[in-house]
């Protein structure tokens, strides 16, 4: 009984990451088997959803318009990779709104590697 609350009440706001979080569910599903009261792959991905905070609010609701659910591995995937990319795309941002504010030109490469004008921030910080 007492394994089934923990599991049933378990958050991802008492760990330090995504990965935990799903490490710790996992882990609380075998206990349940070994106990003889087995989780459904169904119901472990729903409590997984059902436990994350706002910040994977979208990436959630994504999951949750999946037919059939994705496996549980899957799922805990890609909120890893959710935030891995979150303080990338934040410093992206920080970048371009630092860039956009000192309005100075230079060159970069672009991702077929042809060269684009860009701030001249960008050079004052590559020592350019």
């Amino acid at each position: 009984m007492f394994l089934e609350q923990q599991f049933s009440q378990l958050q991802m706001n008492g760990f330090n990451n995504v990965s935990d979080y799903c490490r710790e569910l996992e882990v609380l599903a075998h206990q349940l088997f070994d106990v003889g009261a087995p989780v459904s792959k169904h119901r472990l991905v729903l409590r997984l959803l059902l436990g994350l905070n706002d910040d994977y609010e979208h990436v959630a609701a994504s999951i949750v318009k999946s037919d059939p659910l994705p496996p549980f591995n899957e799922a805990c995937s890609r909120f890893v990779f959710e935030e891995i990319r979150k303080p990338n795309k934040q410093a992206i941002y920080d970048l371009s709104g630092y860039a956009g504010h000192h309005n100075i030109q230079g060159y970069a490469t672009n991702r077929d590697n042809i060269k684009i004008k860009t701030s001249r921030s960008q050079n004052r910080m590559n020592g350019e």
